[in-house]
């Protein structure tokens, strides 16, 4: 529990829209989304689940820093790895 930062009131207002587009579809695919702000800066629906990530982090990997990342399928250990490289 090292330099872990506790979710703001901003973070969980983020957590949820995250979700809710994440979980909103009817896709069968990896659905990954990122919101910063409450606002989406990217967003993808790929076959494999690291994939829907990369590409969504690609929308704007700037205003990605600090935001919350959702999916609509449980993490994969190859995506969390990914992850764990970014402020997230």
């Amino acid at each position: 529990m090292g330099g872990e930062k506790k979710l703001s009131y901003n973070n969980l207002l983020d957590l949820d829209a995250a979700i809710n587009i994440a979980y909103h579809s009817s896709s069968k695919e990896n659905i990954c989304t990122i919101v910063k702000h409450n606002i989406p800066c990217g967003g993808a629906i790929k076959k494999r689940q690291k994939d829907s990530y990369l590409k969504a982090l690609a929308g704007d990997p700037l205003s990605a820093f600090g935001g919350i990342v959702a999916f609509n399928q449980k993490l994969t250990l190859e995506t969390a790895k990914l992850l764990s490289k970014k402020f997230l």
